[in-house]
């Protein structure tokens, strides 16, 4: 649901965002915590002089011992604020969907917040009412009254392109216990041309119910940042891309949810180093309980020329049982070449070809896709076109996958979409199940390079 209700607010020409790519490393702690891995994407989607309507979304996902994701923590804060010379105030409006981002099973915690918040880059001040859970009726409310959260930052100095920091925040959900998490960061940042990297060490006491168990915990972590460089936001660093579908009578999934985040590090002449990372979610049949059904992490090289490209990556990908929860899970490494033109809408042709060795050779020892995307007729600023991809499992067993969409498209900063989708999936690395045709009703947004991928998550 995080990814439709941001959509309903971008218009087409955003001036400003920023966004965020983390992992962490969870050190010797009390909890079988492993890793941490989070995305967060900020948009000034509205702008009126002083008066700016900004929208927040943020992922996160736990990794523990003995199994792997299977649930996304969403949070999606509303921001109308009133920006002056040295700080902003606004109300803000919070919805967190929990959903036991630590836990394959627990309780699903969802609840909003109604208050106001005073910022700038050094602190930040804000005090809201909760207001209880949305949509689902079947999740857990929490027994939050108030929510209260203040945060500081501290350059300790600054010399030629490296920052060090330290960051303390507090947030305390006023409930029966009233009790407090605390944050610490100690980090630096490095800043280069396209990108900002921060190093960080982490220090947190956490009581609130979305972690831990609601249990009082004490954790560390080390982790890397990569966000986009704030003094330069038009170097086409940051490519976003999002969608979200409904199933058409479908018996298992009601929602479709698709985000992909890519960085395009540094170049040099014509080479482009690259990561890109996609998450995909399904929401079950009468719940807004969104389950991780694939998700990627792909740093790599992209030679471009002035009509193609051609790529060498290495990609994480993770594929999951979305519609049985019974915890298969599919887990590929995959050295990658990848050919193609990208998407150029003013092309009436464009096209890709897409080859991976299976390191780990489960059920399948390579993957093969190609993807051919018609620019149809045009009519003003809008671009009708039709998209077809397959995608083949070779080895052991050989199965294929395929997708079919029609849709029609802005050319604009953010090109807005509408589109139908017919699609065949399997249940992951079961191959042995019949593989299931899917009908999808959708909308989405993207900012793409010239070279951007027809097909992110296939």
């Amino acid at each position: 649901m995080t990814n439709f209700l941001l959509l309903l607010f971008v218009v087409n020409t955003l001036p400003f965002q920023t966004a965020r790519v983390e992992f962490s490393c969870y050190t010797k702690n009390g909890i079988d915590y492993f890793y941490r891995a989070k995305r967060e994407i900020s948009i000034d989607a509205v702008r009126l002089k002083d008066l700016i309507l900004n929208l927040g979304v943020s992922e996160e996902n736990i990794l523990t011992e003995g199994y792997h994701p299977f649930q996304v923590k969403h949070t999606l804060d509303y921001i109308f604020r009133m920006d002056f010379t040295h700080y902003s105030i606004g109300l803000v409006y919070t919805h967190i969907c929990n959903h036991s981002v630590d836990r394959e099973e627990g309780n699903e915690m969802q609840w909003n917040v109604f208050g106001l918040k005073l910022m700038n880059d050094a602190f930040s001040i804000s005090s809201g009412k909760v207001m209880g859970p949305m949509w689902a009726s079947s999740t857990h409310q929490c027994e939050y009254a108030w929510v209260n959260e203040v945060s500081l930052r501290k350059h300790i100095f600054q010399q030629s392109s490296i920052t060090p920091f330290i960051f303390c925040k507090i947030y305390n959900p006023i409930d029966t216990r009233a009790k407090f998490n605390f944050t610490v960061e100690l980090g630096s940042v490095v800043h280069l041309k396209w990108i900002d990297l921060t190093l960080f060490s982490e220090w947190m006491q956490l009581y609130d119910v979305e972690e831990a168990n609601g249990e009082r915990t004490v954790l560390s972590s080390v982790g890397l940042r990569i966000e986009d460089a704030k003094e330069d936001r038009s170097s086409g660093t940051l490519e976003l891309e999002a969608s979200y579908g409904a199933y058409l009578k479908n018996r298992n999934f009601d929602w479709d949810s698709d985000i992909s985040l890519n960085l395009n590090l540094a170049e040099v002449g014509n080479l482009q180093f690259f990561l890109n990372t996609n998450t995909s979610t399904v929401s079950p049949k009468g719940r807004q309980i969104p389950r991780y059904i694939y998700y990627s992490i792909e740093p790599g090289v992209r030679y471009r020329m002035r009509n193609w490209f051609i790529e060498f990556s290495m990609a994480k990908n993770s594929r999951h049982d979305g519609d049985l929860y019974d915890g298969y899970t599919e887990y590929a490494l995959l050295p990658m070449v990848r050919i193609g033109s990208g998407i150029i809408n003013d092309r009436l042709f464009n096209w890709e070809l897409t080859y991976g060795n299976n390191l780990r050779h489960l059920d399948y020892e390579w993957i093969t896709n190609g993807a051919l995307r018609f620019n149809l007729q045009g009519r003003g600023k809008r671009t009708f076109y039709t998209m077809f991809g397959h995608q083949w499992f070779g080895g052991i067993i050989s199965i294929g996958e395929y997708e079919i969409e029609v849709g029609t498209e802005s050319e604009s900063l953010y090109n807005f979409s509408i589109f139908v989708r017919h699609q065949k999936r399997y249940n992951v690395e079961r191959f042995g199940t019949v593989g299931e045709e899917q009908n999808l009703i959708g909308i989405g947004f993207k900012n793409p390079s010239p070279f951007h991928r027809i097909i992110n998550n296939f």
